[in-house]
């Protein structure tokens, strides 16, 4: 009776087929294995690259940053130079759109990056754009009042005289920092627990108004370290440059701490990058001594050593022969 190959057989066969066909393929026909998806990305919404601005100009950049997990803060970046953060409302969700404003300065050619971070810090690639800059500067003309003819006099009523109006000019100042360098304190030295210390950041006053009375140094985010709430900066002029410092505490657990601090107006609104610490809390190191003292005390002993001398006896024994 012939043999009859089952539809089981048949499959395997195709199958054991196929393997060994995909087997001699060369490395660059096989199918590529699909990379893993970034932990955190961040894509800039408006404006458009290349867009050209007027200097003194406000431009709004919106951004949303996506995560597999959640998005923790985005920061906007000009040139290389932190220029605004913003934390994601909790609790924290995979996906945190956000508005951020930078005001242009003098005409150029300027790069606007924005970075977003999850829940672990781990940050994402920069998202870009190039803005343009022009060297005019936005004024806001006057409009012209038109004139009013005076009323033809009738016989029943006067002229009307326009009664002269006037609109007072107010001056608003705006409060704005650039942060310089880090006078003490740099990134991740080591402390040992429960230590005390001064860290000092070299600010300047951007802005248009002055520093005074009401102005001071916030706690943001982070580690506080013992720090306060808020604490005074000194008083300084819009061109200068001021030393603002805050005094912590290293935590009482080994590891690395960052702390977030900002700059406050009297009316309590933020402005200016953040100004961080990150330092290293380190375990005190056990110092183990060992002082050892043997004291020997000898008596010594003597021990008598006895020679003996054996003298061997030599015993002559004679028999007597007798002669009959």
């Amino acid at each position: 009776m012939p043999h009859v190959e089952s539809r089981v057989q048949k499959r395997d066969r195709v199958l054991i087929g196929l393997l060994i066909v995909i087997s001699s393929l060369p490395l660059g026909c096989r199918p590529a294995r699909q990379s893993q998806p970034a932990a955190v990305s961040v894509k800039i919404d408006s404006p458009a690259s290349g867009l050209e601005v007027r200097a003194g100009e406000e431009v709004s950049i919106q951004s949303t940053a996506s995560s597999p997990s959640a998005v923790s803060w985005i920061e906007l970046w000009v040139d290389g130079e932190l220029a605004d953060s913003a934390q994601a409302p909790v609790p924290l969700q995979p996906m945190f759109s956000v508005v951020q404003h930078w005001r242009a300065g003098a005409s150029g050619e300027y790069l606007i990056e924005v970075r977003a971070y999850d829940e672990k810090g781990m940050a994402s690639p920069p998202a870009s754009i190039v803005l343009r800059v022009s060297g005019q500067e936005a004024v806001q003309m006057p409009t012209a009042q038109p004139e009013e003819s005076p009323a033809i006099p009738t016989a029943t009523s006067l002229p009307t005289v326009p009664w002269p109006t006037s609109t007072p000019t107010v001056l608003v100042c705006e409060s704005g920092s650039k942060f310089v360098e880090d006078l003490t304190i740099p990134d991740n030295t080591e402390f040992a627990p429960g230590t005390e210390f001064e860290k000092r950041w070299r600010v300047d006053n951007t802005g248009t108004c002055p520093w005074d009375l009401g102005y001071g140094l916030t706690f943001l985010q982070g580690e506080q370290m013992s720090g306060p709430d808020k604490t005074s900066i000194p008083e300084t002029e819009p061109g200068g440059q001021a030393d603002i410092s805050v005094t912590l505490v290293a935590p009482e657990k080994p590891g690395t701490y960052r702390g977030d601090w900002r700059l406050q107006d009297p009316d309590g609104e933020l402005f200016g990058p953040k100004l961080y610490l990150q330092i290293v809390v380190v375990a005190p190191t056990a110092t183990l001594e060992l002082t050892s003292t043997v004291t020997l005390t000898g008596t010594p002993e003597l021990t008598p050593t006895t020679t003996v001398t054996v003298t061997p006896a030599v015993t002559v024994t004679a028999t007597p022969t007798m002669t009959p």
